[in-house]
């Protein structure tokens, strides 16, 4: 993964209702469990990831909603 590409997933994830986040993680970490994927290869772990968060579409239930004020 390029580097702007985890700016990006970092800057996407920050606007994320904290509900999506976990499912997102929830269904990364059984994708994980399910290919037995080793504890250490984070490079598996974080394509596992990037894909759940590709995923998500940009409908406005999957982001959070801030006061401007």
């Amino acid at each position: 993964m390029m580097a702007d590409q985890g700016v990006f997933f970092c800057k996407a994830v920050t606007l994320l209702d904290l509900t999506s986040i976990r499912s997102s993680l929830d269904k990364a970490t059984q994708k994980i469990k399910t290919d037995k994927i080793k504890q250490n290869d984070v490079k598996n772990k974080a394509k596992i990831l990037k894909a759940i968060l590709n995923e998500i579409d940009l409908n406005p239930q999957h982001f959070g909603h801030y006061d401007s004020k």
